[in-house]
């Protein structure tokens, strides 16, 4: 999870800079933020499968997802088509974890940073480049 909202903030930062998020696949996203926004880029979940990482081609919106402890990816459906979806918690590290335009979307209530099963909002680091 840490390496997952490494990744959000260096997004949010670049996304605070441009107006919009890096948009593309992985490889694209990292050749976007690295450097300037974070000196290497993570590319495995804690289970050793890589993250799978996309945004949309005009940058709107970004997911990043580990496929938990079964390192296996759900099907999650396009980033338009699940737009607005309430966040859901599973309670089950085999389930993805899924982190959407700076907000947890699917998770795990032990893995909340904030202690508690609530979802959570990532928010930017207020030392992020503007």
């Amino acid at each position: 999870m840490a390496s997952m909202l490494a990744i959000n903030r260096a997004c949010e930062a670049y996304k605070g800079k441009t107006g919009v998020y890096p948009p593309g696949t992985l490889e694209r996203i990292e050749a976007a933020i690295v450097p300037s926004y974070m000196a290497s880029f993570p590319r495995r979940d804690a289970w050793g499968t890589p993250f799978r990482i996309e945004s949309t081609d005009l940058g709107r919106e970004i997911r990043v997802v580990s496929a938990g402890r079964d390192r296996a990816f759900e099907k999650l459906g396009s980033l338009s088509e699940t737009r607005g979806r309430q966040p859901r918690e599973t309670g089950d590290p085999e389930s993805d974890l899924v982190l959407e335009n700076g907000r947890f979307v699917q998770y795990w209530g032990a893995v909340s940073p904030t202690g508690c099963s609530q979802p959570f909002l990532v928010t930017r680091s207020p030392h992020a480049p503007k």
